[in-house]
Parts: C-alpha cells; structure tokens; sequence
C-alpha cells in the first residue's frame, strides 16, 4: 500500500507513505507525517502527497525557516552571480524587509496569502523610519528579489513551487520622463564649463553612456582616428567604500560608441589638456589609466560626487 492513516489520539492522526526501494541500500523508505485535525483532514494531506509523489515534485518538509533559506541564498547564489551593486540591493531587500516580515515562516509552509498580506502592509507603513509606507515600485523589487530566490529554490528541488507566482505585486505608476530640450543642454554646458567635469558632463550627454560606464572609461579605450570609444567595463563604489570594476553583463553591453564631432573635439581637448598637466605634475600618463580620475593618484571619482 502506498499510504496509509493511523488514528493515534483524539484529532491527531498519522500518515505514512511509502517512498520506494533505496537504490544504495535496498531498503524500502517511507515518510511519516502527523495531522493534527479530522480524519478527512488526514485522508486530504494523503492525497496531497500521493500526487506530488506521481508528478515527481514531493520534498521531505524540513525545519528550515525562510529566513534560513533567503540568507542560504544570498551567500551561495546571489553573491557569486550578480553585480556587487545588484547584491547590496538584495542583500538590503532580504535583510532589512523580507526577513522580519516573513522569515520566522517555515520555508515549506509558506503560502501566497502570507506574501501578499506582507505587500499590503508594506504599502501601508513599510518604512523603516515610521514615516507612511513605501512606494509600489520598491514593493515590486522586494517581489522580484523573493520571486528569484524561490525560483532558485525551486530549480535546485529545495521546494515544489514558487508560491510567489501566484501573487499580484502592487502596480507601479510609471511617470512621464523629464528631458531638458537643446537650450537647456547649451546653458547647462556652458555652466560646466567652469567645473573639472565638463568633458565627463559633455560625453555623458552626447553618449548615452550610463555614469558607471564612464568613470570605468581609460584612456585605452578612446579611438580618436576613428572618433569612438570601446564600453568594456563599469566602475562601482560599493558600501564600505570600496571600488570594484565589473564587465558588461551581456555582450550588448560591451559595445562601441561613436563619438558626435563636438564630442570627439572635447575628449581631444580634454586629452591634451590631461597630458600636459601629468607632464607638468611629473606623474605617468599610461593609457590604462581612467580617463575621469583624480590626477594625483589615478583613483577614481566618487560616482555620487558627479551626481551631486
């Protein structure tokens, strides 16, 4: 018999069910569970059972929470396969969020009503400060963090499904894009002008370049005969202050980019004026340097101090 219920005290039933022959051992195996409720409570768990056993997805429930589970996580997957930036942000999500709203649940108990009362509430007054509740965009990355980590989950056989599927993560509103036209781009170079970063200011505006590709710019990477520049990495300033350099993620990413007239006449410029000074300072000129760093060192720029 492949299950069977045993009564064993008033409202406390257990189920055994057979698991099959060991292949190292040759002993048959068999999984024992208690009910606590009706006997039909009992027979539905059975059969609960019997059909994850048919479709091949039945896992031993374990003890392990889904804070155990998200930190297993973040350790084995997301810190070996995502951008040191990326990882932070989950790392924080996890930590700061997931963890004391739902981890104390055991992995295998939790249920879709569980993450979507976790939104709900999250919306509501889900900031750390006290101050109201967090936008939908950022409930929908705490979604997407939880999403990924079940997945994974699910891949490695550590849970049956991605209980995550079946929520709705709340709606983000997408607001309309505020671009400046050419006049505002004209009296906002021109006010660069005055600055050290009017070069950094200028190929970011003609390039599309994103700010972490451009402080990894070196000056290997500009090919002023033929007027463009190669994206082969990103420069990163993590949380303890460290900088880590990061390669495209995809081959898309490491791209040329052709410089506009004006553009390539600035880096020119920009270029000889660098190389004067390094002359002048004494200080080596190598082309694997930044091209945007502080000139004493060839230490990268803060890259909140360009946002700033």
């Amino acid at each position: 018999m492949r299950g069977t219920i045993i009564k064993r005290s008033e409202n406390s039933y257990r189920i055994k069910v057979s698991l099959g022959k060991d292949l190292t051992s040759g002993k048959y195996k068999a999984y024992f569970e208690t009910v606590k409720g009706t006997k039909a409570d009992s027979q539905r768990r059975l059969r609960e059972l019997l059909t994850q056993l048919d479709k091949g997805i039945f896992i031993k429930p374990t003890k392990e929470t889904l804070a155990d589970y998200l930190n297993s996580w973040l350790k084995d997957y997301a810190k070996p396969n995502c951008a040191p930036r990326t990882f932070e942000s989950y790392d924080m999500i996890v930590k700061l969020h997931l963890i004391p709203a739902l981890g104390s649940i055991p992995l295998l108990s939790l249920q879709p009503q569980d993450i979507q009362k976790y939104y709900a509430k999250a919306l509501d007054s889900g900031r750390r400060d006290g101050r109201g509740g967090l936008s939908a965009l950022t409930v929908r990355k705490h979604h997407r963090v939880l999403f990924e980590a079940l997945r994974y989950g699910v891949k490695h056989e550590v849970i049956a499904r991605n209980v995550a599927e079946a929520v709705d993560p709340p709606r983000a509103q997408v607001k309309e894009m505020q671009v400046w036209n050419a006049h505002e781009i004209e009296r906002f170079l021109e006010k660069a002008k005055s600055t050290p970063y009017y070069a950094l200011f200028h190929l970011n505006l003609f390039s599309g370049l994103r700010r972490s590709e451009i402080l990894g710019l070196k000056w290997a990477d500009m090919d002023f005969m033929f007027g463009q520049l190669s994206v082969n990495r990103a420069l990163h300033q993590l949380k303890d202050g460290r900088y880590v350099f990061r390669a495209p993620k995809t081959a898309k990413g490491k791209r040329k980019v052709s410089l506009t007239p004006l553009s390539l006449e600035v880096m020119q410029e920009y270029y000889k004026e660098q190389k004067q000074l390094h002359d002048t300072l004494e200080i080596p000129f190598p082309d694997d340097r930044l091209v945007f760093c502080h000139i004493e060192d060839g230490k990268p720029l803060r890259p909140n101090t360009i946002t700033r």
